[in-house]
């Protein structure tokens, strides 16, 4: 063969095995330069924790902030971010724990949720309904008795107070007097009597006709400021028979 022939033909080998080498180049650089777009993940973390809530540090600034903890009978309080869900919850309709038919409240004291007692030792309190009595004694009177002047008659209140109080007195039977210090004089009061002092006495005369029937006597105690009614209370006198009356019960 020529010898000029094989020089080109070796010449063309040693450029095409060159154009081979460059090529191959980008690729190296491609290799190195992909890792370069990892900060993905980096980012997608910084984003979750933006969003993931603050831990609850259980401080409270007000009353407002402070619930029960627990849904039936509670014995204890927390903030509002952490009450129980008691939507679907059935309870006892009793009272008992520090909390319950206002025995307590919750309370903001120094940054925590607490148990403020309403009563004394937290015990429940006990919601008394203005009523008005009336005690009687003894148990039984004639006029003939030395040992009083009639059956005595003190009006006995509950929720409220009788202090200062005008008390209007009536009888179906009989008649209402005073009798005490300083003088311990009998004083008639009449039937119907009005007195400001809370005890009188009541008494009659002669023998009944109609010892079948008892005695009601009734006392309506009112504010003398507003006129407005405080309370009222009976006691019932039944006959054993014509001179002698027993203290029945109050209504």
């Amino acid at each position: 063969m020529d010898g000029r022939i094989i020089a080109f033909l070796m010449l063309g080998i040693v450029l095409v095995a060159a154009a081979g080498c460059t090529g191959t180049q980008p690729s190296e650089v491609t290799a190195t330069t992909t890792p370069a777009q990892s900060p993905e993940p980096t980012q997608i973390a910084t984003t979750a924790s933006a969003t993931t809530p603050a831990p609850d540090t259980g401080s409270c600034t007000s009353e407002g902030d402070c619930v029960p903890a627990q849904c039936c009978h509670p014995t204890s309080c927390t903030l509002k971010t952490n009450a129980p869900s008691c939507d679907d919850i059935m309870c006892t309709a009793v009272c008992q724990g520090p909390l319950d038919c206002g025995a307590g409240s919750c309370e903001c004291v120094d940054g925590t949720c607490g148990i403020k007692s309403l009563s004394p030792g937290g015990s429940i309190p006990v919601i008394e309904t203005p009523s008005l009595t009336i005690d009687a004694s003894p148990p039984r009177y004639s006029p003939v008795m030395s040992s009083t002047p009639g059956v005595k008659l003190v009006p006995n209140a509950t929720g409220f107070s009788i202090s200062g109080a005008t008390f209007n007195w009536t009888a179906t039977n009989g008649q209402f007097i005073s009798w005490g210090a300083p003088d311990y004089t009998i004083h008639v009061l009449g039937n119907p009597a009005t007195s400001t002092t809370e005890t009188v006495y009541w008494t009659f005369t002669g023998h009944t006709s109609t010892p079948t029937i008892p005695v009601i006597i009734t006392v309506v105690a009112t504010d003398p400021a507003s006129s407005s009614i405080l309370g009222n209370g009976q006691v019932t006198l039944t006959w054993d028979g014509s001179y002698t009356v027993v203290v029945g019960e109050n209504a």
